[in-house]
């Protein structure tokens, strides 16, 4: 099989691990409404090269749910897109 060498958004990631992939459910867990999250993916709405990321205001929150739900997280993965996993499983920090 060939491996995937899709580049997964700091924003895709923190859905992804803390939200399952739901990102109405991910704006909910860091209360911000739906459409705000649905912003930063988007191209058109944010500044040429800054659609996926998260506001840096939100990464504390990140880490605070993951915390929470006692699910393993990375700070640079919140910060710089990565490689997207082919198998889907949330990475495991050591």
């Amino acid at each position: 099989m060939e491996e995937t060498t899709e580049i997964e958004t700091p924003l895709d990631y923190a859905v992804r691990v803390l939200a399952g992939g739901v990102r109405a459910e991910f704006a909910r867990l860091i209360g911000v409404n739906r459409a705000t999250v649905s912003c930063w993916a988007s191209e058109s709405r944010r500044a040429h090269g800054m659609a996926g990321t998260i506001p840096q205001g939100y990464i504390a929150k990140c880490l605070e749910i993951a915390r929470e739900q006692e699910k393993p997280i990375e700070l640079q993965r919140l910060v710089c897109g990565v490689r997207a996993p082919n198998d889907g499983e949330a990475p495991r920090i050591a």
